[in-house]
């Protein structure tokens, strides 16, 4: 039995909300490949870019760990390129990862959103909280921990025996994300 958020419904709703900004130079802070939600949110990324005809970029992937140390450090290659290759826009697999961009960019001097946007994934307490407050994926943990007692209680009652949910995901829109000053 297992229950999850829609990684990839998530990935693509970030994703999608920076295209629909005006954003082009999307990088992506993909999480550690020891954690299954990495694959869904990155496939949903390249997936969205891909739709709209923007050309994957390998130095605009760069691994997160879902660390906001790492994500620092990988913020920090991505703001080393040449200014008209520097992304507009940061998804980042997760807040911690979000966190760590944020701080990247603004010891660098640049506006958020205004220079750069950023995204994040979970919608944990402190995304609230951030300088500027995060746009991040909402999953709904309350929902999801009432789902999976219910089906425990139900697999221990033998009313069901296999059981894999995927639950919906939104998108919660805050001030780290708009429209790129230079298109």
């Amino acid at each position: 039995m297992t229950i999850n958020s829609d990684d990839y419904q998530g990935g693509r709703l970030a994703t999608q909300h920076l295209i629909d900004l005006g954003h082009r130079r999307i990088a992506h802070l993909y999480g550690r490949s020891d954690i299954y939600t990495r694959e869904g949110r990155y496939c949903a990324y390249r997936d969205a870019i891909s739709a709209v005809g923007i050309v994957l970029r390998e130095d605009y992937l760069k691994e997160g760990g879902f660390d906001r140390a790492v994500s620092y450090a990988a913020t920090q290659e991505l703001l080393a390129l040449p200014n008209e290759q520097r992304p507009t826009a940061i998804f980042a697999a997760n807040d911690l990862s979000a966190h760590g961009a944020i701080d990247a960019i603004s010891e660098a001097g640049l506006a958020i959103p205004g220079d750069i946007s950023v995204v994040g994934y979970d919608d944990t307490w402190y995304a609230s909280i951030t300088n500027p407050p995060l746009t991040t994926v909402r999953m709904n943990v309350d929902q999801l921990g009432r789902r999976a007692a219910e089906l425990l209680i139900a697999k221990i009652e033998g009313r069901v025996q296999e059981c894999h949910e995927v639950l919906s995901v939104s998108l919660t829109v805050r001030q780290s994300s708009g429209p790129p000053r230079h298109p």
